[in-house]
């Protein structure tokens, strides 16, 4: 049931071998017991079943050829997506002002010119 775990139903869309009761699950569990009865290990018998039935019988994709693609484009997404969060970050951080740093002349304006139009409008 181990190694029947590792394999997708053919004919069933998200169960594995191991859960289906499909025919196609059946034959291809009491196919791993043959092979187990007569010796073969596991990646013997998976191999037979990826000849058989091709790679996407797998519930892992194998880790070379499109495989591989498979395993590493999400782990280069991450931390591309990370890289870029970090880059993102330091240059918000750099151009938040030190609260050290007196206000400019321009800022005090603004700032008198808010305060000036704010008494305008609250009535005396």
């Amino acid at each position: 049931m181990h190694i029947a775990t590792e394999v997708r139903c053919p004919v069933c869309e998200g169960q594995s071998a191991a859960e289906s009761q499909a025919a196609a699950s059946v034959q291809i569990r009491d196919q791993i017991r043959q092979d187990l009865v007569s010796g073969e290990g596991e990646g013997q018998i998976l191999a037979g079943l990826v000849r058989a039935y091709g790679p996407t019988i797998l519930e892992k994709p194998e880790a070379t050829g499109v495989g591989l693609v498979v395993w590493v484009v999400p782990v280069l997404a991450v931390v591309a997506g990370l890289a870029g969060l970090a880059v993102a970050f330091r240059r918000w951080r750099g151009r938040l002002r030190d609260p050290s740093t007196p206000p400019s002349d321009a800022d005090r304006r603004l700032v008198d010119n808010a305060l000036r139009s704010r008494s305008q409008d609250t009535p005396a």
